[in-house]
């Protein structure tokens, strides 16, 4: 009786999930790395995204991104909006409106990016999330998936 009892505790446990709803005035903070090896030299890059909820399931937000080889420096930036369809399901679309490249700064529309992705809550102020993107929509489209993590800032640091 005490393993069925232990082993229906381990399978309630194991198979719960509270979720953080949003709420509106949030603020997170949050980045992602990557790095690899491809037909041309090693390279690695950085992400960087503020998100500002408006409502429980819509926030606004900034995408940056920086990548480094041995023969490239690029830059970018991009305005973002995100909707909840479920406290923890999402779907986001980044528009790249700036980019850096090799010492050339373009200004316009650059790029379109798709990203449906999962919310998972590690703590009530951090969250992982992992994500398939659906990158450069307008011209050649490319397949992706993507792990980025979040911190909600207090409210005493919050700018608004």
């Amino acid at each position: 009786m005490k393993k069925l009892l232990a082993l229906t505790v381990f399978f309630v446990l194991g198979f719960t999930q509270y979720s953080f709803g949003q709420q509106k005035g949030d603020v997170w903070l949050g980045g992602s790395s990557n790095a690899g090896l491809t037909l041309s030299p090693l390279y690695l890059g950085a992400g960087f995204h503020a998100d500002y909820f408006l409502t429980n399931p819509l926030s606004v937000g900034l995408n940056s991104s920086l990548s480094l080889s041995s023969s490239y420096t690029y830059f970018s930036l991009a305005p973002q909006v995100s909707y909840f369809v479920t406290e923890d399901l999402y779907a986001q679309v980044i528009v790249d409106v700036l980019e850096y490249s090799g010492g050339d700064v373009d200004v316009g529309l650059k790029s379109i990016t798709a990203r449906l992705g999962y919310w998972m809550v590690l703590h009530e102020n951090a969250v992982a999330s992992p994500a398939i993107n659906l990158y450069n929509i307008s011209e050649s489209p490319q397949l992706g998936l993507s792990l980025g993590f979040k911190l909600r800032l207090p409210e005493n640091y919050r700018p608004f």
